[in-house]
C-alpha cells in the first residue's frame, strides 16, 4: 500500500555543471534568447524546460575546476594532474 508522501514526493533537483557561458546563458534564456536561435529545434529547449519546472539547475564550471577538460582537451602536465586529482584518480607506481 502507498503512503500518500511516497506519491506527491518532489524529486531532487539535478545540477548540470557547464563550462560554456554562452551555452548556460541560452538555456537560461530560453527560446527568445536571441534572433539566431530561432533555428534550434523546440526539443533543444528541454533543459530550459526543466529549469523552469525547478527539476535541474545549471551552474558554470571554471576550467580550472572542471575534471571533465582531462578527457576532452590537451593539457599541460600539471593541469593533466590536477584534473586527474579531480576524477579521484592517482598516479600508478611504475
Amino acid at each position: 500500500m502507498l503512503i500518500l508522501g511516497e506519491i506527491t514526493q518532489v524529486p531532487p533537483t539535478t545540477r548540470v555543471m557547464n563550462g560554456n557561458a554562452a551555452a548556460i546563458s541560452l538555456v537560461q534564456k530560453g527560446p527568445d534568447a536571441a534572433f539566431k536561435t530561432r533555428f534550434i529545434s523546440m526539443r533543444g529547449h528541454f533543459i530550459h524546460d526543466m529549469m523552469g519546472a525547478g527539476l535541474v539547475t545549471v551552474e558554470y564550471v571554471p576550467s580550472q575546476e572542471n575534471p571533465a577538460d582531462a578527457l576532452t582537451k590537451g593539457l599541460s602536465s600539471a593541469v593533466h594532474r590536477k584534473a586527474r586529482l579531480l576524477l579521484c584518480m592517482s598516479e600508478q607506481e611504475q
